[in-house]
């Protein structure tokens, strides 16, 4: 749950001097070329800032693949970030003049902050937006153990959308069902967040969202159910005395789940499970847009 990290990498990436100088990169649409001239210039950068021993330890080039996913949000991240991971995410942080990975994600930390008292409606709103999507997946990583106190922080007591989570939660654990067991996949990102309209009492938001959930049993020893979907979704917030709280979230998206018809269609050790195994078939909803040849 760490999309919001990487918005503010790729805004920063932009605004550099040298790509926001480059003729061919001032649109905001970029195009395969773009992403070449892109890592051209960061990898030119970085020749001359990083020391002999770090351009040994980690480089000093960036993929444009890797920019292509990083600018798209198909880029995933998840923790604990793997090494070769932290190697990319520094080099790119350093391109934009921080220090770290670490001083990047405190100092934008700071700033989401900072928009969380912001006076305008719709900073505010969308700041409550990114917290309550992450502790609704931290809900279900908790399971079987249940923490209402900790969704009415980001959800309105009582309302529809903090109603839906909990009805799902006692299902799940009626079933025996969680996501928490040593690697599973599971994975929520918010791909895309837009605000329609916000004012001092209400906002509402649509927003276009990955989700990955494989329910582990405990008792069968194996993967018994697969939720994988892309999907839109339409927020409603409101301003309480408390903060921003979420009220609905509406999806055009089909609630089914996938069921795992076959062992072989997950597999049942949880060390071998990986997201990109499953069902190969897949709705237009479910295709995750691919990088450029």
């Amino acid at each position: 749950m760490l999309t919001h990290y990487l918005e503010s990498l790729t805004e920063a990436i932009r605004r550099h001097d040298s790509i926001r100088k480059n003729a061919q990169l001032k649109s905001r649409k970029w195009t395969k070329s773009c992403y070449d001239i892109a890592a051209d210039i960061i990898a030119s950068r970085l020749d001359q800032i990083l020391s002999a021993e770090e351009k040994i330890r980690m480089g000093h080039t960036i993929s444009p693949k890797t920019l292509y996913n990083m600018f798209k949000g198909t880029y995933r991240l998840s923790y604990p970030i793997d090494p070769r991971t932290i190697n990319t995410l520094t080099k790119l942080v350093r391109f934009t003049g921080y220090s770290s990975w670490e001083d990047f994600a405190e100092q934008t930390d700071n700033l989401t902050s900072m928009q969380a008292g912001s006076d305008d409606p719709a900073v505010a709103a969308a700041h409550a937006l990114r917290e309550a999507a992450e502790a609704e997946f931290r809900a279900y990583v908790a399971l079987p153990e249940t923490k209402p106190e900790q969704l009415i922080r980001y959800f309105a007591e009582g309302s529809p959308a903090f109603n839906r989570i909990m009805d799902l939660s006692l299902q799940y654990i009626a079933q025996g069902w969680c996501i928490s067991n040593p690697y599973n996949p599971s994975t929520h990102e918010v791909l895309e967040s837009e605000c329609l309209s916000a004012d001092e009492k209400q906002a509402r938001f649509r927003t276009r969202e990955y989700r990955l959930l494989c329910w582990w049993s405990a008792e069968a020893a194996r993967y018994t159910r697969r939720h994988k979907e892309i999907s839109e979704h339409f927020y409603t917030l409101v301003n309480t005395p408390d903060g921003w709280r979420v009220r609905n979230n509406a999806t055009l998206s089909d609630p089914a789940m996938d069921e795992i018809a076959s062992e072989t269609a997950m597999p049942q050790h949880p060390e071998a499970a990986t997201p990109t195994q499953g069902r190969k078939k897949k709705s237009k909803q479910q295709a995750v847009e691919q990088a450029p040849e």
